[in-house]
């Protein structure tokens, strides 16, 4: 878990920070924003949002349900504390200062969170379903399983992304409210 926590590290907050470079020197803003932001950043949470789970649910066999909402919770948590201070920054610096800002503060945080990971996989009771990873890949539940996910994170960030602007247009709220 802390060689997984570790890289997502490394390519969420590189993707941040190049984004952000990209976007000073004007070199292909819009496509480094895809590959940089998009695709990089994006990989990079789907690993850190793995990792953390299931290494919860490892540590508290007892508890797995709590286990789960907890960090299920924190990503959510992450989100709308991340909103405020996002907006804060784009009322003081140019949007390419912002991305590269936010690439050194997650860098640090998740450095320091990816350390207090576990270094080795550890023992579990776990239920032997007689196939392999490699296995797995071919078969219908797989794929249900990954389908489920996906929906669940596309639907659940895409919410999260206009939350604000749905405050503003809806509600009134001013842009401050919103992002709180």
């Amino acid at each position: 878990p802390r060689d997984i926590g570790l890289i997502a590290t490394v390519l969420f907050s590189g993707g941040l920070i190049l984004s952000g470079i990209s976007l000073s020197l004007k070199i292909g803003a819009l496509i480094s924003i895809y590959f940089w932001y998009s695709i990089i950043s994006g990989i990079a949470l789907g690993l850190s949002y793995i990792a953390c789970p299931s290494t919860l649910l490892k540590l508290f066999p007892n508890n797995r349900a709590k286990a789960a909402a907890i960090s299920v919770i924190s990503f959510g948590l992450g989100a709308a504390i991340n909103a405020p201070i996002s907006q804060w920054l784009l009322g003081m610096y140019p949007v390419d200062q912002v991305f590269i800002i936010l690439g050194i503060g997650y860098f640090i945080i998740m450095l320091l969170s990816s350390l207090l990971l576990p270094k080795y996989p550890f023992k579990t009771e776990e239920t032997n379903y007689g196939i392999t990873a490699k296995e797995a890949l071919f078969t219908r539940n797989f794929y249900m399983i990954w389908i489920m996910f996906f929906t669940n994170i596309f639907f659940g960030i895409s919410l999260i992304s206009v939350a604000s602007p749905l405050g503003v247009e809806e509600f009134g709220l001013t842009l401050k409210e919103a992002a709180w």
